[in-house]
């Protein structure tokens, strides 16, 4: 009797938790939903709103409802011509990609992935990448040496190259007030890659910048490694590799610069960056009275010769030629 009591207790307490999980689950479904709908009426386009984690999207809702004035989020879409990059190894010598950075190796796998995709017909152009007639005299046209070539001058006119063979990132910064008794705030940064960019033999960056002499400390990063498949411009996304956390290092007081690999490998596979975060606060012990700003921006690492310089001054970021970058985000706070 009493081993009978003890499994009917037992049946009943595995009824109950798994109930206690299905509402737990439907109402954290339902606060996500609710948090979405919100940043929707607010004019935050859902492709923005997706690239948030759930438990943000749900901080955020509640941070703009309770205060829309110290918490605020702000975003944009960057664009790097693959076409653009395939023209710079098609037209430099090895030697002066080894100026720019790249071993031997890297090249050779570069030249491999070009000859490829010259090799492929344009009927498989046109059926596996939906390529019209005009896109592939531009891609055919890139794939050849050009005795007039500059980078960042020729492909970057021919508006047609552009879905085709451009990869674009959504990046967003979110500001959160922390503390109503001094200058404390939370910067949330996250981004999504909505097509794998060429390069993957590079650091990208995150650099952020601020005035007011404000201390900063890390809170938590991360970057997102996915597999890839395709011809080199036309790579695409598949399924999910590793993650890492951002390097950063700090210029005291005034900024700090995260750095994160383009590539992972795995196996004979190559992967590249798709997703990610830095979260870091910034903050002091007393109010001052004054505004500044606090700036960040996104930057992918090219091929070029020099130009790999970042400078932070305060609320200013300044990147050499080497980088391809976003436009900055800033946000006022107060301090």
């Amino acid at each position: 009797m009493g081993k009978k009591l003890t499994s009917i207790f037992l049946i009943l307490l595995i009824v109950v938790s798994s109930c206690i999980n299905v509402n737990a689950e439907n109402s954290n479904t339902l606060e996500l939903n609710l948090a979405n709908e919100y940043l929707l009426s607010k004019g935050y386009p859902q492709m923005v709103i997706s690239v948030l984690p759930e438990e943000e999207i749900i901080q955020l809702a509640n941070a703009l409802e309770v205060d829309p004035v110290n918490n605020s989020l702000s975003w944009n879409v960057m664009v790097v011509d693959n076409l653009e990059e395939i023209q710079t190894v098609v037209n430099l010598d090895d030697s002066e990609l080894i100026q720019c950075g790249l071993t031997i190796e890297e090249i050779q796998k570069c030249r491999n992935q070009i000859e490829k995709t010259k090799n492929c017909s344009d009927g498989d152009l046109q059926k596996t990448y939906n390529m019209t007639k005009d896109e592939i005299n531009v891609l055919r046209k890139a794939l050849e040496k050009n005795s007039e070539f500059k980078r960042k001058a020729i492909i970057k006119k021919a508006t047609i190259s552009g879905s085709i063979t451009s990869s674009e990132m959504i990046y967003t910064q979110a500001k959160y007030s922390t503390s109503s008794t001094n200058p404390s705030y939370t910067i949330a940064i996250n981004y999504e890659w909505l097509k794998p960019y060429y390069w993957d033999v590079f650091d990208d960056v995150i650099v952020a910048g601020w005035g007011g002499n404000l201390n900063h400390v890390n809170n938590s990063s991360k970057s997102e490694y996915y597999n890839i498949s395709g011809l080199a411009p036309f790579f695409s996304y598949t399924t999910y590799y590793t993650s890492s956390i951002w390097n950063s290092v700090e210029t005291p007081n005034k900024g700090v610069t995260y750095s994160s690999p383009q590539s992972r490998m795995n196996g004979i596979l190559t992967t590249r960056m798709r997703s990610g975060h830095v979260n870091f606060r910034i903050y002091q012990t007393s109010f001052q009275g004054y505004d500044t700003n606090i700036v960040s921006q996104y930057a992918h690492k090219v091929v070029a010769i020099g130009g790999g310089s970042i400078s932070i001054t305060g609320p200013s970021i300044t990147f050499g030629t080497a980088y391809d970058t976003g436009t900055q985000i800033s946000h006022t706070i107060r301090y």
